[in-house]
């Protein structure tokens, strides 16, 4: 790019931050930056609305803490550098059909509330959908700026802000399965033929509806165990992949499994950890990854009878889990329950190693017995990614 274009393309974003600006005059400075080829632009913490940056072909990127209201199109975008959507909220239908990565691609706790389309996007380089947090080494000068960041309200139905962390020390925070929160979609999402050449990390991913990663192609690391996620067709070429519960790898194909019709049936999944001691982690985790699917309904406003069904359904995989994690059953387990919707959980009695609850949000009724845990986490320090209690814990 020219100096002349830099010039232009700073003042387009000027006009984009401007919160009062022109509707018409925003839309134009859109236009413009997507017709300006390798343009680089930091639009973080900016709010925009109804912006269509598709076609474009940018430099890198910053929409970290940006919110992105109505519609949002990067549909068919080439991002010749680092892509970091960290903390982005998006509130209506966005589209990134078709989209090229071509180094890093960073949407860690990323919300998307409306309808999603990943279909076809090419990603090849790593793809972070997991925590957002910035890992900072402990002298980076970074770290004088870190409290002026402000990522966006979180506003969720029944969540309480958990003032999940924005920055880790590097290398000394807790591991990748526990604490943090990774990318939310509240609304149906589709990844289907999308290509992921490098790391795939959707660790600590929620989803509420239905996820399509059919006829994906995962090249490196992935780990995506969420239930939601439907992989029929997927191919991997990677030895190190974490799948949700009934799906495995045959010759390079990821296929459902015998066991894949009972990953929404608890007792079912209990049986199996009964008779197999070995297992029996990996069914505490897959009905932990249920618990943490969020709900799409308000659980303070009436209710329909679908609504009730799902709330019994919640309640029935907790007593399912507490029943084995109390004496005598299943000993030495971790609970991994990091920003779960809980409902009157009763663990009266339970024992194991980390019982981690940072996050997590607590309706009802709610029993938590410490006593028999190695370790019970219902935050990360410091105030951040706090559990939070909507009704009087009774212990």
């Amino acid at each position: 790019m020219s100096s002349g274009d830099h010039q232009r393309a700073a003042e387009y974003v000027a006009v984009l931050r401007d919160q009062g600006g022109d509707g018409a005059r925003k839309r134009a400075a859109v236009r413009a930056l997507t017709a300006l080829k390798g343009v680089e632009l930091d639009l973080s913490g900016a709010t925009l609305r109804d912006v269509d940056f598709a076609g474009g072909r940018f430099g890198a990127v910053n929409f970290a803490d940006a919110r992105f209201e109505g519609r949002t199109s990067f549909a068919g975008a080439v991002f010749d550098g680092e892509a970091i959507f960290a903390r982005a909220v998006f509130d209506g239908e966005t589209h990134f059909e078709r989209a090229r990565f071509d180094t890093l691609a960073v949407f860690g706790r990323a919300r998307f509330h409306g309808e999603t389309s990943f279909a076809g996007a090419e990603f090849r380089d790593m793809a972070w959908f997991g925590r957002g947090e910035e890992e900072l080494w402990e002298d980076d000068e970074a770290w004088d700026t870190v409290d002026d960041i402000r990522p966006q309200p979180w506003d969720e139905l029944n969540e309480a802000d958990p003032r999940w962390p924005v920055a880790v020390v590097m290398g000394e925070y807790q591991g990748y399965l526990e604490g943090g929160d990774g990318v939310r979609f509240g609304a149906p999402v589709s990844f289907r033929e999308a290509v992921f050449a490098g790391t795939a990390w959707f660790g600590k991913a929620r989803f509420a509806a239905a996820a399509d990663f059919r006829d994906v192609r995962f090249g490196g690391m992935t780990h995506l165990d969420s239930p939601q996620v439907e992989l029929q067709g997927a191919r991997t070429a990677a030895d190190d992949v974490t799948l949700p519960w009934g799906w495995e790898v045959r010759d390079g194909v990821i296929v459902a499994g015998p066991e894949w019709e009972l990953r929404a049936d608890p007792e079912a999944l209990a049986e199996i950890g009964d008779a197999d001691p070995g297992r029996r982690q990996a069914v505490v985790d897959a009905v932990s990854a249920f618990l943490r699917t969020p709900l799409r309904f308000d659980l303070t406003a009436r209710r329909t009878a679908e609504q009730d069904r799902q709330i019994e359904a919640r309640r029935r995989a907790q007593r399912v889990i507490a029943a084995r994690l109390r004496p005598g059953r299943w000993e030495g387990l971790h609970l991994r329950l990091s920003g779960a919707t809980l409902i009157d959980v009763d663990l009266t009695g339970c024992a194991g190693g980390v019982a981690h609850f940072a996050g997590a949000q607590f309706h009802g009724t709610t029993v938590l017995d410490p006593a028999g845990w190695d370790r019970l986490v219902l935050d990360l320090g410091a105030g951040r990614g706090t559990a939070t209690f909507h009704d009087q814990p009774s212990r």
